[in-house]
């Protein structure tokens, strides 16, 4: 795909959608910090630019070309953004300094995470111009959302007392995943597709499991022979 250094430097591919639309990150001129991009097959690869500040990173694209990500402001804050229609949008915080939007649907429904007055990352969903506060219901320190379906279920991960873990949030609703799932290696809650599949986040391995909620049954149930 080339690089927005005119081939030199590096890109990275993050996100990608039906239209074969990439967005990502790369280098702008040697030195300098990466910007985000948007990337098609008819006008190859463009520099979204930043919120006054040095560098920015797209993290995902959906079916009708809004791109979401990260972006920095002129006083140098991390921040969400909405790029529409050639304009970038500040999508704001839940009260603190930075944010960051990881995903968006096919309806324009957007996650990611926000710092709280107290500096607190907390994960976050936000539907038409409303930010929903996720990590107030998930009793933990931090939390961070990854993934939304067309459905607007959200899936993320958390950290607890207990260590992380993964949880589900469907309109209200929140299910901790990782106590109903099975996996070999980290907690769940990377990404969910339709069918709420859901794979871990920051799985290392080469072979990724497709990984589904469950019910626990212990050896007393006529389930298991």
């Amino acid at each position: 795909l080339g690089t927005l250094e005119g081939g030199a430097g590096i890109a990275v591919a993050l996100g990608l959608n039906d239209a074969d639309t990439v967005v990502g990150l790369s280098q702008t001129h040697p030195n300098d910090l990466n910007h985000a991009f948007r990337w098609t097959s008819g006008g190859g690869m463009t520099d979204l630019g930043t919120l006054g500040g040095d560098a920015s990173a797209a993290n995902a694209v959906n079916g009708t070309g809004e791109i979401v990500g990260w972006a920095d402001d002129s006083a140098g804050h991390q921040r969400a953004f909405l790029w529409k229609a050639g304009t970038m949008k500040d999508l704001g915080t839940l009260g603190g300094t930075e944010s960051e939007a990881t995903s968006i649907n096919g309806s324009g429904t957007i996650v990611g995470w926000a710092d709280t007055a107290a500096e607190v990352q907390h994960a976050f969903v936000r539907t038409g111009t409303t930010l929903t506060d996720i990590g107030k219901l998930l009793n933990a320190t931090s939390s961070v959302a990854n993934d939304v379906t067309n459905d607007g279920v959200v899936v993320g991960t958390a950290q607890g007392g207990n260590g992380e873990f993964g949880w589900l949030y469907d309109h209200g609703k929140i299910t901790n995943i990782t106590a109903r799932t099975v996996t070999c290696c980290e907690p769940v809650g990377g990404s969910v597709n339709k069918s709420l599949q859901i794979v871990p986040a920051e799985l290392t391995s080469t072979t990724v499991p497709v990984l589904e909620p469950v019910t626990a049954s212990d050896e007393t149930s006529p389930k298991i022979h």
